[in-house]
């Protein structure tokens, strides 16, 4: 059976361990670049996931859920 963490449980790790996800320099200023082009936070979603996936090579929970975070979407 395949298992996957919940959001809560990623978030719950990250406090414990003071490891939150972390992205390049480089992937931190297109998105902001990306926000600024967009009418709203919400339509920044699907180009940032893909850029996301380009730079960590999968999409994890926890990078969905860091994206969603910043995007200030509720799960």
């Amino acid at each position: 059976m395949w298992w996957r963490p919940s959001a809560a449980l990623i978030l719950c790790w990250e406090k414990l361990t003071g490891n939150p996800m972390r992205f390049s320099d480089k992937f931190e200023a297109r998105f902001t670049e990306m926000l600024t082009h967009y009418p709203t936070r919400r339509s920044v979603l699907v180009p940032t996931l893909r850029y996301a996936q380009e730079e960590v090579g999968y999409l994890s929970d926890e990078v969905i859920l860091e994206l969603a975070n910043r995007i200030s979407l509720s799960e």
